[in-house]
C-alpha cells in the first residue's frame, strides 16, 4: 500500500506541474526558525541526541483553484494532497565531532503527503484552516545531507528517512512533529563509502513555539548574567504584534555577547525598543528612557549599577511592572549614588503581560532587550562603601547597650578638596525591633598608620588619631528609611569584649540613615590626586530602645585598613581592631571588615539628600534641579 501511495503522489505531482497553468494552487510555507533532533550513532555503536534548530520550507501541492482543494486520488475514501519539504538547515551544537547541521541532499527530493484522518468534506482537505475541526496524517521521505562543519566532512543517506505526524493545522501548528519511522538510516561519505554512522529518531517541528533571548554576557557553568537556558536565562514566548520596538526575532538559547549584540549577529537587528535619552547615566542623579512597546503591557527593568555581574543587588530593579502604552513611554529613574562611577555595565528591559518576573526564566509573552549602559562620575559623590545586602552582612553594635556607649570607625580617602555636606550610612536593628533614635553622633578623625606618622609610633594596626571635627545629628537633622528587607537575616555583632556577642538571622531589615550638613558647619577636607589623604569616619547612636548596628561593607570588597571599635565616649579611645569572627561562626571568618557608608557633598551639584523635605532621599529631590546631561544616545 505504502508503494501505491507513492506511487500516486508521483502522478499527482506530475500533474500538479503539468496543469499549473490550468488554476493548480502551490502554498509555500517558509519557517524561520525549525527544531530538529536526531540520535547520531557513531561506528562504535555510541550515539548522541542533539538539537538543532534553524530555517526550512514545505511546499503544499493543491488539486484546484483554491487553497484547501484536495482529492481521493488513491481511492482509500479520504482526500489527500502531496507536499515536499523544499529547504531544510538546521544546525547544531554539543556533538563530539563538533558542530552539526543536517540539510535535504540537493540531488534528491524530499516528497510526501498530507492526508486527513475523516472525510467530513469531500474535495476539501478536512484541515484547519480549511475546515474548522479535523487532524491529517502526513509523511515526507527525506534524503539527508549531514556535515561536521567543525571538521569539513559531509555524510550522505542513500535511503530516505522515512518521517510521519499527525498534523492539527496547514501549515503545521506548534507542537506537530516529524518522527522518523522504521530502521537507523546509514551514512555514506561522498563517494560512496559506508562510514558506520546511523542517523535514528529524526525528529522536525516545522513550526515551534518561538522564544526570544537575550545576549547580555553568560560563561555558561561560570554564570555571569542568566542569558544562557543553561544558566535559567529570560526568554519570552513570541506573540506576533506582542514586543518591544518594532521587531523581535527569535532563538534557539540566549545569544550572550561581551557587547550585549549577540541578539543582532544573525543580521536581524531588533533591539529597537529601548533608547537612553541621558547618557551616560550619572551616580545621585535621574535618568531618562524611552520605551516603545507595541502594545499595552508591563515592563520589568534592572542595571547592574555595581557591575559585579548580576542584578540581585538592592537597588538594580529601576522598574517593577511599570505600565506600558502603545507607542514611545517616556521614563523616569533614579541613579543610586551608590552606583560605581566611570564604567560600563549592563541592563535587562523585559515587556510582557505577567504581573510578577524577575530578570531570568520564562515569559508567556513578550520582548526580552539586553543594553550595554555607562555611567560616569559621580556628582558630589566623595566616597561609596555599599551595604552587604546578603545573610553574611554583619550589624556591628554602636548604641549604648547596658548604658555603655559603644563606637565605630572605618577609614576613607580624600583626593579632592571640598566641604563634607551629607553622610550616608547603612544599619539594623537588632531582632527587627526599632527604637527612636534620639542622636547620632559623628566624628573625623586623622589617620594614626601603622609605625611612624601619628601619634603611636608602636601601634600595630592603623586607628583614628586626633579629632579633627564631629557633631550631634538630632532627629531633625537625619532621615532614616528603609532600604532592602531580605530573608533569613544577617548577623548581628557586638565585639564589647565583656560581651562578645554574635548572633546569626538577627534582623531582616537595612535601614538607610541620611545625615545633613550645613555649609557653615561642614568639615572640609583637603586631599588631592597627588597627595591623598586618610580620614576616619566615626559613628556613635543614642537611642530611647532597642539596639543598632552600623552595616558592614559588600563582602570582599576593601580599602586600606580594617574599621575599628571602642566602647564608651573619653578620649583617647581604646580602638580594637575588627575583623569577621573565626569561620566556625562565619563564612568570613578572619578576613578584613569594612563599614557601608557615603560621603557626599553640595559643592558641584545639587546632591544632597531631601531637597523637597518630604523625609525621603527619592527621584523628586533630585529632578527639583535636574539638568538633561545629554550625549549623543547610544
Amino acid at each position: 500500500m505504502r508503494n501505491l501511495r507513492i506511487t500516486i503522489w508521483m502522478l499527482a505531482a506530475l500533474l500538479t506541474t503539468s496543469t499549473a497553468t490550468l488554476a493548480d494552487v502551490t502554498e509555500m510555507d517558509p519557517f524561520v526558525n525549525s527544531w530538529g533532533q536526531i540520535k547520531l550513532y557513531d561506528p562504535q555503536g555510541s550515539f548522541e541526541t542533539i538539537d538543532l534548530y534553524g530555517p526550512s520550507e514545505i511546499h503544499t501541492f493543491f488539486e484546484g483553484a483554491a487553497e484547501g482543494d484536495a482529492g481521493d486520488d488513491n481511492l482509500n475514501g479520504l482526500d489527500e494532497v502531496a507536499a515536499e519539504i523544499v529547504s531544510m538547515n538546521l544546525a547544531g551544537t554539543g556533538s563530539s565531532f563538533g558542530d552539526v547541521v543536517v540539510r535535504l541532499n540537493p540531488g534528491r527530493q524530499a516528497l510526501g503527503e498530507i492526508e486527513e484522518t475523516t472525510n467530513n468534506t469531500s474535495g476539501i482537505l478536512d484541515l484547519p484552516p480549511f475546515t474548522p475541526t479535523g487532524t491529517a496524517n502526513s509523511f515526507f521521505d527525506v534524503f539527508v545531507e549531514l556535515e561536521f562543519t567543525t571538521i569539513g566532512i559531509i555524510l550522505y543517506s542513500h535511503d530516505p528517512v522515512n518521517m510521519i505526524a499527525v498534523i492539527n493545522e496547514k501549515p503545521p501548528a506548534h507542537g506537530d512533529i516529524y518522527q522518523q519511522s522504521g530502521d537507523p538510516v546509514q551514512l555514506y561519505s561522498g563517494d560512496g563509502t559506508l562510514t558506520g554512522f546511523f542517523i535514528s529518531g529524526l525528529k522536525y517541528e516545522p513550526n515551534p513555539v518561538q522564544y526570544d533571548w537575550g545576549d547580555a554576557p553568560d560563561n555558561g557553568a561560570a554564570a555571569r548574567y542568566p542569558t544562557l537556558a543553561s544558566n535559567n536565562g529570560a526568554n519570552h514566548t513570541i506573540v506576533p504584534g506582542f514586543m518591544l520596538g518594532a521587531s523581535v526575532d527569535a532563538e534557539s538559547d540566549g545569544q550572550p555577547n561581551n557587547a550585549a549584540i549577540g541578539d543582532d549577529n544573525d543580521g536581524n537587528d531588533d533591539e529597537d525598543g529601548v533608547t537612553f535619552i541621558t547618557w551616560p547615566l550619572i551616580p545621585g542623579r535621574p535618568a531618562i528612557v524611552e520605551v516603545t512597546a507595541s502594545a499595552a503591557g508591563l515592563l520589568y527593568a534592572w542595571i547592574d549599577f555595581s557591575a559585579d555581574n548580576s542584578w540581585a543587588q538592592a537597588g538594580d530593579q529601576i522598574f517593577d511592572a511599570q505600565p506600558l502604552t502603545t507607542g514611545v513611554n517616556t521614563l523616569v529613574f533614579q541613579v543610586p549614588m551608590t552606583a560605581s562611577a566611570n564604567i560600563t555595565t549592563f541592563s535587562r528591559f523585559r515587556f510582557t503581560t505577567d504581573t510578577t518576573l524577575s530578570f531570568d526564566g520564562p515569559a508567556t509573552d513578550g520582548e526580552v532587550e539586553d543594553h550595554t549602559v555607562k555611567i560616569k562620575e559621580r556628582c558630589g559623590i566623595k566616597w561609596v562603601q555599599l551595604p552587604d545586602e546578603t545573610e553574611n552582612g554583619v550589624d556591628i553594635c554602636v548604641t549604648n547597650t547596658q548604658k555603655i556607649p559603644r563606637i565605630a570607625a572605618d577609614d576613607f580617602q580624600c583626593k579632592k578638596f571640598g566641604l563634607i555636606t551629607d553622610i550616608h550610612l547603612w544599619g539594623s536593628w537588632l531582632n527587627d525591633v526599632r527604637g527612636n533614635i534620639t542622636n547620632i553622633y559623628a566624628a573625623i578623625y586623622s589617620d594614626d598608620p601603622v609605625g611612624n606618622g601619628g601619634s603611636n609610633s608602636e601601634n600595630t594596626y592603623s586607628n583614628p588619631d586626633k579629632l579633627l571635627w564631629e557633631m550631634a545629628f538630632r532627629p531633625d537633622r537625619f532621615v532614616e528609611h528603609l532600604h532592602h528587607t531580605f530573608e533569613p537575616g544577617g548577623f548581628w555583632w557586638d565585639p564589647d569584649p565583656a560581651t562578645d556577642t554574635l548572633i546569626p538571622q538577627a534582623d531582616k531589615q537595612i535601614w538607610q540613615i541620611d545625615m545633613y550638613i550645613d555649609r557653615t558647619e561642614a568639615f572640609f577636607q583637603e586631599g588631592t590626586p597627588e597627595v591623598p589623604i586618610v580620614y576616619w569616619l566615626a559613628i556613635r547612636v543614642d537611642t530611647d530602645a532597642g539596639e543598632f548596628g552600623w552595616k558592614t561593607r559588600r563582602y570582599p570588597d576593601h580599602y586600606n585598613d580594617d574599621a575599628v571599635f571602642a566602647v564608651g565616649t573619653d578620649e583617647p579611645l581604646n580602638w580594637q581592631e575588627l575583623r569577621y569572627p573565626p569561620r566556625e561562626e562565619h563564612p568570613y571568618g578572619g578576613s578584613s571588615i569594612d563599614l557601608a557608608f557615603v560621603i557626599t557633598t553640595d559643592d558641584y551639584c545639587p546632591a544632597r539628600a531631601d531637597l523637597n523635605c518630604n523625609g525621603f532621599v527619592d527621584l523628586s529631590d533630585f529632578t527639583i534641579f535636574a539638568e538633561q546631561w545629554l550625549q549623543m544616545s547610544p
